[in-house]
């Protein structure tokens, strides 16, 4: 596969995963810590991904 549609599908996956995980924070079904330990963020990590995928 070419490295660029690689990289693409990467981003899109992991983009739907913090999308995903955000939901499911504001649903209240998993806690900050939680989101960010699945995505193997640190929690600090995790808030700036959620604030930059809302720009």
């Amino acid at each position: 596969m070419w490295p660029a549609v690689k990289q693409m599908k990467e981003k899109s996956y992991n983009r739907g995963r913090l999308e995903l995980s955000e939901h499911l924070v504001n649903i209240h079904l998993l806690s900050v810590e939680q989101a960010a330990m699945g995505l193997n963020l640190t929690v600090e990590e995790y808030l700036a991904a959620v604030k930059n995928l809302k720009k």
